[in-house]
């Protein structure tokens, strides 16, 4: 069962997290929604449904690697935490922005989708 904070619910927040966003009338929260939404607003998404497929593909990547960084987070003992730092950058980080710099350079140099920014570039 989650908890909701009761300062959440009196000041009406929506399911009681944040982030939230209020645009016009509606309320949106979770910041995964909230940057979804935006991206669709300001054409931030993709100029192709492929493009915009690759571009939710490398936020799912950085999810999973959000999620990896719990067990660093999780660790109280400073001494194997720096040790499960280590091993994370070297298990995860380093291929992965070698793999994103792969990505950019296929991909003209500039951007690691499309030809102008797009939400992975947040």
């Amino acid at each position: 069962m989650i908890l909701i904070p009761p300062v959440l619910i009196c000041l009406g927040i929506k399911w009681g997290l944040l982030p939230v966003l209020s645009f016009g009338d509606t309320e949106l929260a979770q910041s995964a929604t909230i940057a979804r939404f935006l991206a669709k607003k300001y054409d931030l998404v993709g100029e192709t449904d492929l493009e915009a497929s690759r571009a939710d593909e490398l936020v799912d990547v950085l999810k999973d690697l959000g999620g990896e960084f719990r067990k660093v987070r999780k660790e109280e003992d400073p001494e194997k935490k720096q040790e499960i730092i280590k091993d994370f950058v070297e298990a995860h980080v380093n291929p992965l922005l070698r793999k994103l710099s792969a990505l950019k350079e296929e991909n003209g140099g500039e951007w690691l989708v499309g030809k102008k920014v797009r939400i992975i570039h947040f």
